[in-house]
């Protein structure tokens, strides 16, 4: 939450990041400690569009490259190095199961899977050369 608050000042006051930390993992949240989520409706601060320079609503569901905004990086990385930080998953390549857009928000998750020598999949996307 705090990382929101401070990356998107904008756009999150500690209710809001409650909000969107209990909407994406409802069953493991915990971050509010109390009903203030639920007793308060949030109000979202779209930000300004004089310096916005680059959006996704997300409003088609289905693969997140479907508008075209979206890229993936595969695989293990560059040189099999897992990414530089020895990460665990392989990253697929437009895989419903690793990361899909579902009712406006973009879901992004990890399968524990054997899958090309490694234990788990997930999506790495990417924006470079879509928009940027």
């Amino acid at each position: 939450m705090d990382w929101l608050c401070t990356t998107y000042p904008d756009e999150y006051d500690e209710h809001g990041a409650c909000i969107r930390v209990g909407d994406e993992f409802p069953a493991e949240c915990g971050a509010c400690h109390s009903q203030t989520c639920a007793e308060a409706p949030y109000v979202y601060v779209a930000p300004d569009p004089a310096n916005l320079v680059w959006l996704d609503e997300f409003d088609t569901d289905g693969l997140p490259d479907a508008n075209k905004k979206w890229g993936y990086d595969v695989g293990i990385g560059p040189g099999n190095d897992r990414w530089g930080n020895q990460e665990l998953q392989y990253y697929t390549n437009a895989d419903m199961d690793n990361a899909y857009v579902l009712a406006g928000t973009l879901k992004v998750r990890a399968v524990r899977e054997d899958y090309e020598g490694m234990e788990y999949t997930s999506a790495r996307l990417v924006t470079r050369n879509h928009g940027d």
